[in-house]
């Protein structure tokens, strides 16, 4: 895993979110964080956006101290080990008014000790002691337990204090992170999925609505060495000289997402990274912001992310000229350049990148540099034909298929696993029932039946017309094509790093993928 991307830093915010009624998907937090950074940063309210992250941090952090203190306590009501001291004991008497609750108190100790346990008499006074003090202890640890909910309380009273603004974060993560959850918010035919433009028109705060909103300026998908991100952010820095409001970056791969912010005002990098407290780097630190960016997407000596580009509209042309100048510079170009060496190191991550983004240019240079898509998945086993097709990116799906390699299109799947794919990617599951009715005519399916699905019969209920007929025209019109087929594929580097070796000596055998609907993955 990446050096500052361990799962611990959101657990906090899965934690808040849940306990106030949302549904927050453990896999997508970062977007919807990511998203909510972008958002503030534009609206240069970013100091306000730290304090109340901070704010939450801190919550989390006291209800965690809390509720090991009632463990304690009621670990301790059960077992005692300790007594109050006189001091203490005569403070909780008079507080609570126990002088004639314990006289009546120890009446019975005494009869029970006499008649029940029948004590010797000259041991009377010091069981009676003993009693008293059992008692008295176990009120404090009630007593303990009470303030230590009523702490609770006023915590979960100031997290949903709609002044904190803290639930509206919380929502605008989950409409970022789960649009699915809002359909009603969102026009009928719309393709539901993370998407900042999507999500944005229901999240965005008065002061960014009034100034006109936001723009995406640019997107584009890369991978780099630590050197070749430094110059990224160098580069990137001397185009933003002279500017005077500020830009986001949201950098994003197949599992993880941070926000960039520059703020010339400041003259300062605000970066967002999940759960973790939001950072300021000055600008001219460019190391630090391009070393950061590194460890929270490299596992090696490549990372590999897109980048998608946000501003003010009311700033959208002024950037645009920017980020065209930038693009157009000769170390931009070089370090986003697609060779064979780019594709080797890191030809999997971008496929899987061009897939996603919807980038059928980037997909066919990686082909013809050698990068074999049947042998692509993330570790979920999503491959790039499943991407396309679940995404509906149609152009992407014409490269993959003009291939020259066989393409696999179909998975052998169990129930539970194909519904529980349709949460993941933001669909609803009501349309599968009807492919799964298809593939088991008889009897109710159980979780751990077995179909066998097409990418073709996927793309048929998803309602994706056009990519559903182009992959029926190709089943019925399949190529020859075969994996010995005289084409300069390869195993890129990090596809090895992450699979078992296997004989390649025979040139159709290779390692099999995780499958994406396997519940196990």
């Amino acid at each position: 895993m990446p050096q500052e991307r361990d799962e611990e830093n959101k657990d906090w915010l899965i934690e808040l979110m849940t306990e106030t009624g949302y549904h927050p998907d453990p896999g997508g937090m970062c977007f919807g964080v990511a998203n909510m950074g972008m958002q503030a940063i534009l609206a240069e309210e970013f100091d306000l956006f730290e304090t109340r992250f901070l704010d939450l941090i801190e919550i989390y952090s006291e209800r965690v101290g809390i509720r090991q203190v009632i463990d304690m306590v009621k670990e301790e009501r059960v077992n005692p080990t300790k007594q109050l001291q006189d001091d203490a004991k005569k403070s909780l008497i008079t507080t609570l008014n126990l002088e004639d609750k314990l006289r009546e108190m120890r009446k019975e100790w005494r009869v029970h000790l006499l008649q029940v346990e029948k004590i010797d008499f000259a041991k009377l006074k010091g069981e009676l002691t003993n009693k008293e003090n059992e008692f008295l202890y176990a009120i404090f640890l009630d007593q303990q337990l009470e303030n230590c909910r009523n702490e609770l309380e006023k915590l979960n009273i100031e997290l949903t204090n709609p002044e904190g603004d803290y639930l509206a974060f919380f929502e605008g993560v989950e409409i970022y992170q789960r649009p699915g959850l809002h359909r009603p918010l969102f026009e009928k035919a719309t393709q539901l999925k993370q998407d900042t433009l999507l999500s944005a028109p229901l999240v965005l705060s008065k002061k960014l609505e009034q100034s006109g909103g936001i723009s995406r300026i640019s997107t584009f998908i890369g991978a780099y060495n630590s050197d070749e991100l430094f110059k990224y952010f160098s580069t990137l820095k001397n185009e933003l000289q002279g500017s005077k409001k500020p830009i986001v970056f949201i950098l994003g791969s197949a599992d993880h997402a941070i926000t960039v912010g520059y703020d010339p005002a400041v003259d300062q990098w605000q970066f967002v990274n999940s759960g973790r407290e939001p950072e300021r780097i000055p600008g001219n630190n460019v190391q630090e912001i391009s070393q950061r960016v590194f460890n929270a997407f490299s596992t090696g000596s490549q990372c590999a992310f897109a980048t998608s580009v946000y501003c003010n509209k009311a700033n959208e042309e002024d950037f645009k000229t920017r980020m065209t100048a930038w693009e157009k510079q000769p170390e931009f170009q070089e370090i986003h350049k697609i060779d064979a060496q780019k594709a080797k190191l890191a030809g999997s991550n971008l496929l899987l990148l061009a897939a996603s983004d919807n980038d059928p240019v980037m997909v066919k240079n990686l082909i013809k540099e050698g990068v074999n898509p049947e042998l692509v998945a993330d570790e979920k086993g999503n491959t790039p034909m499943l991407t396309a097709v679940c995404y509906n990116h149609i152009d992407v799906l014409k490269e993959l298929l003009a291939c020259p390699i066989k393409i696999t299109l179909s998975l052998d799947v169990q129930v539970d696993s194909l519904y529980k794919f349709a949460r993941d990617a933001q669909v609803d599951e009501h349309v599968m029932d009807e492919l799964i009715k298809k593939k088991i005519a008889l009897g109710q399916p159980n979780d751990s039946s077995a179909v066998s699905v097409t990418l073709h019969e996927l793309a048929t209920v998803l309602g994706h017309t056009e990519i559903s007929n182009l992959l029926e025209q190709y089943e019925q019109n399949k190529p020859a094509k075969t994996s010995s087929d005289p084409f300069a594929f390869f195993k890129s580097e990090e596809y090895l790093s992450k699979r078992p070796a296997v004989d390649t000596s025979n040139p159709e055998e290779k390692p099999v993928s995780p499958n994406p609907f396997d519940q196990h993955h």
